[in-house]
């Protein structure tokens, strides 16, 4: 099923009272990818754990199955999420060696994550707004929402950037960058999520918050750093 199926699906059972340990949504892609040794393909994939020793998680986990297959949902069995599990780190350790010393991927690449968030009813155009704006200019695209609260949820986009040489690799990435910024806005999200602000979001802090609200920012910065020397231009637009 789609991604928008599959954030239906995490929303009910967050605003239902459901706490799972894991819950993981995988876009197609994502899914793909990490679980291409299992011939996972064509869909999302939630990945949900739950508390064994916990009160009632039998009926917990009844529930649940129930919720998902009301919803459409199927389910594939314990050794995805278990697989998942014991390789939850390996998205880290690939980073790591595309973008260290051994740059895998060769010259002329860049690989990252771009982390926005949103209110439920505006989740479904931040996925698409964001994600089409990122192929524009990415080889790559994947999405994830690892963070659902009952008010909405974040997304953590990861993507690869190639070019013919360093170069234009950073050229395409700032411009996806740009791009993808500029739709978060649009489907009324917030750049800012788990991954905080910085030189790539503070460009975009004014669109969001309007002048008041940074204005306020710079109240607050002026009373606790009035030298300026604590991360400058890494949170306030100049």
């Amino acid at each position: 099923h789609s991604f928008d199926s599959g954030a239906a699906l995490v929303r009910e059972i967050v605003q239902r009272g459901f706490r799972p340990l894991v819950m993981r949504l995988l876009d197609e892609s994502e899914a793909s990818s990490s679980f291409a040794a299992h011939g996972v393909t064509g869909g999302s994939l939630l990945i949900l754990g739950l508390d064994e020793g916990a009160p009632a998680v039998e009926a917990v986990r009844f529930e649940l199955r129930k919720l998902a297959r009301d919803l459409g949902a199927r389910s594939l069995g314990p050794d995805l999420a278990q697989f998942w599990w014991d390789h939850r780190g390996d998205a880290v350790a690939w980073y790591d060696d595309a973008m260290g010393q051994e740059r895998i991927l060769g010259p002329g690449s860049i690989a990252d994550t771009l982390d926005v968030a949103a209110i439920w009813r505006r989740v479904p155009r931040l996925y698409e707004l964001v994600r089409g704006a990122l192929l524009d200019h990415a080889e790559t695209v994947a999405c994830r929402m690892a963070s659902p609260y009952s008010s909405g949820a974040g997304l953590t986009f990861s993507f690869v950037v190639r070019g013919s040489d360093d170069r234009e690799a950073e050229r395409k990435y700032r411009q996806a960058w740009q791009e993808a910024g500029g739709a978060c806005l649009q489907a009324g999200g917030t750049i800012s999520h788990q991954q905080g602000v910085g030189l790539l979001k503070v460009p975009f802090m004014a669109g969001e918050m309007g002048e008041q609200g940074v204005e306020a920012l710079r109240a607050v910065k002026r009373g606790l750093d009035p030298a300026g020397v604590l991360n400058p231009g890494k949170l306030i637009p100049s």
